[in-house]
């Protein structure tokens, strides 16, 4: 039952369109999220299961289309996700 009307909540794209900002600060990535202005350059991506984690993709499948994932650790640093 609680699936039944709560079926938002478990729903996982296999395919989602991002721009990724890395950096060496998590400040600077936060400074994203909270302005429209940054000097970092955003990679444009599109995430599948065959080219990410499932728990990312299953992170990203709950941040609305325009809004920021918070500051993950990644092996070069730190990166945000705008869906």
């Amino acid at each position: 039952k609680f699936f039944e009307q709560n079926k938002n909540k478990f729903t996982l794209f296999t395919e989602i369109n991002v721009n990724i900002y890395r950096s060496n600060n998590a400040q600077d990535l936060e400074n994203i999220k909270a302005t429209t202005k940054t000097a970092l350059k955003a990679e444009k991506a599109t995430l599948t299961p065959n080219n990410s984690d499932p728990r990312l993709l299953g992170l990203l499948s709950s941040i609305p289309i325009g809004s920021f994932s918070p500051v993950l650790n990644s092996q070069k640093g730190y990166e945000i996700y705008q869906v």
